[in-house]
């Protein structure tokens, strides 16, 4: 994380990365999630799950240099994404943006006025998908998962761990992994074994052409809408088993609406996997397997 870390900071105003590098969030060492940049308002951090406003405030011109900074000097060229409401940079680093939307229909066309930064500091921990790693081992990998929990809590981090276990030693399996807004392959994932990155591919297709061309023996995906919902079911035809992150609260409010209430009703998920996050903020995995639980609750 800290590398990472460090990579933002260096093309940031020096002002706004000074600040951070002397808060003690960051002198503690690992940590910092996320960095909040928000035109006229104080700097923050999401550290260790918790939000730490710091002493400084951000300029309107400073928040425009860090846009600058991070599209490395073109805007135009990452409009695309803008309008999607990010900005990729670096490995697996994902800037959020807010602003005004100019809008034709239901389509956004143009962001002006940017005035919020959310920068998503990646995270990778070695081991912290072990449990779900020896639930699938369970299932002889054969089985497909599904790992939720409210936004912040590690899903990404776990994703990046599951697919690199799953690739690794005596029983390494080839791994797809659709990163559709470039977050999920890390440094250490773009040089590993027996993965294959879909960087950048929109999610549905990225699912169809792996499922089709690359012979995966798992597929990862994170967040998905109903259309990738279609592509799913399409590639659990073909046998192929997925691991998939998702934002929900508790089991009862994944599996009642959205595109996953449709992948449960098919019967996609054997294991249900949910990020606790304590007030301290370390993290435990909950597994729960279909059938364990009254059908009611899943």
């Amino acid at each position: 994380m800290q590398r990472e870390l460090e990579t933002v900071l260096r093309v940031l105003p020096v002002a706004i990365s000074d600040c951070i590098r002397q808060s003690v969030q960051y002198k503690s060492g690992n940590g910092i999630n996320e960095i909040h940049i928000r035109s006229n308002r104080h700097l923050a951090l999401t550290y260790k799950g918790k939000n730490v406003l710091l002493g400084y405030k951000v300029r309107a011109d400073e928040l425009s240099e860090c846009v600058m900074s991070l599209c490395k000097r073109s805007l135009y060229s990452y409009m695309d994404t803008i309008l999607e409401g990010y900005i990729p940079f670096g490995d697996s680093i994902r800037v959020g943006v807010c602003g005004s939307a100019v809008c034709q229909g239901d389509k956004i066309v143009n962001i002006t006025g940017i005035t919020s930064l959310n920068i998503r500091i990646p995270c990778t921990v070695f081991g912290v998908a072990r449990e779900l790693y020896k639930a699938l081992s369970k299932g002889n990998f054969c089985e497909s998962a599904v790992i939720y929990s409210p936004p912040g809590a590690g899903k990404t981090t776990m994703l990046r761990d599951i697919a690199l276990s799953l690739a690794r030693g005596e029983n390494a399996k080839r791994v797809s992994v659709i990163d559709s807004r470039r977050e999920l392959c890390d440094a250490n994932m773009a040089v590993a074994e027996n993965i294959d990155v879909y960087a950048s591919y929109p999610k549905a297709k990225g699912i169809e052409l792996a499922t089709r061309t690359m012979a995966p023996e798992y597929l990862i995906c994170d967040e998905i809408g109903y259309q990738e919902a279609e592509a799913i079911l399409a590639c659990q035809s073909m046998g192929v088993p997925m691991i998939i992150g998702a934002h929900a609260r508790d089991i009862e409010s994944l599996i009642r609406s959205g595109p996953f209430a449709k992948l449960h009703s098919a019967g996609l998920f054997d294991i249900y996997a949910k990020i606790n996050v304590s007030k301290e903020g370390n993290r435990t995995l909950e597994i729960v397997r279909r059938g364990e639980k009254k059908e009611n609750d899943i």
